[in-house]
């Protein structure tokens, strides 16, 4: 699953996209329970870099 997950993203990412992948080492299948602070800190950063994307889209 893992490789065609990747495979997906390298598509997206070829065609202009923006990926970032973060591994949670400590976590299974819910980070956002079992890594709670590395799991925000992630978010939240890919929500800042999404809104700061947009607004540089935007003003272009």
């Amino acid at each position: 699953m893992l490789a065609q997950t990747r495979a997906v993203l390298e598509r997206f990412r070829a065609a202009g996209g923006d990926v970032t992948e973060t591994v949670f080492a400590m976590s299974g299948h819910s980070p956002f329970l079992e890594e709670q602070e590395a799991f925000v800190a992630a978010l939240t950063a890919h929500l800042s870099r999404a809104r700061d994307g947009a607004s540089a889209r935007r003003h272009a």
